[in-house]
């Protein structure tokens, strides 16, 4: 579902008053509280965890030599630093404070390690003395929906998820329990699917339900 087809959900489950929008350019009132309850549902959703699948991404940055600094994706979130490689080999990826207090001389040379500085650029250490690839995996800060014809980047089958949660948001403001009830047996269902499917390893295969939130039990 895009954004408006969220919103229209959103509105045929809530029962809301009025008739569903056909867009979402100029809608006030209900409307517009509904499409802001979708977007936020949706961002909460994609903030509870920077290692999502969706939020998954891979960038190459061509090295040259005797060039000390490189900039990443600017969509950078985080870095997932056991995947760093010069040339196809591992290098270590630390943070600047680890290395600030080295006193050693940089002589280009081959890259054992990348340093990740305060500014988020990438400084190869020691700067590359040829030119050559850096790889990396990483994940993407969260992405808002904007347009009505906007698809949220949590795929697709588990869309529920958003607006179950909108429904909770809808109904905390409307001070509706009914709705409020359905909403978290719709969002607790969905996001259940969502862990399971779309965070890496098995750390999320086995959940159990709470209530109206999900505890999560690591084996």
């Amino acid at each position: 579902m895009n954004y408006l087809e969220l919103t229209r959900e959103t509105h045929r489950e809530s029962a809301s008053g009025g008739t569903a929008p056909l867009s979402l350019t100029g809608i006030t009132g209900e409307n517009l509280r509904l499409a802001n309850w979708v977007k936020q549902a949706d961002l909460i959703i994609q903030e509870m965890f920077v290692d999502w699948n969706f939020r998954w991404a891979q960038q190459t940055v061509n090295l040259v030599a005797d060039t000390p600094i490189y900039s990443p994706a600017s969509e950078v979130a985080e870095f997932d630093r056991s995947t760093f490689r010069v040339n196809g080999m591992p290098v270590n990826c630390v943070s600047y404070l680890s290395v600030k207090r080295d006193t050693r001389e940089d002589v280009p040379g081959a890259p054992y390690q990348v340093v990740i500085m305060p500014d988020g650029t990438l400084r190869p250490d020691p700067t590359p003395s040829e030119d050559g690839e850096l790889t990396f995996d990483y994940w993407i800060p969260p992405v808002s929906l904007s347009d009505g014809e906007d698809v949220s980047i949590i795929p697709e089958r588990f869309h529920l998820a958003i607006v179950g949660k909108a429904l909770m948001l809808y109904a905390e403001y409307e001070g509706a329990e009914e709705i409020l009830r359905k909403g978290a047996s719709m969002y607790g269902e969905w996001i259940d699917k969502l862990k399971s499917n779309q965070l890496p390893g098995d750390r999320y295969m086995h959940n159990v339900a709470e209530g109206n939130e999900l505890t999560i039990i690591v084996e």
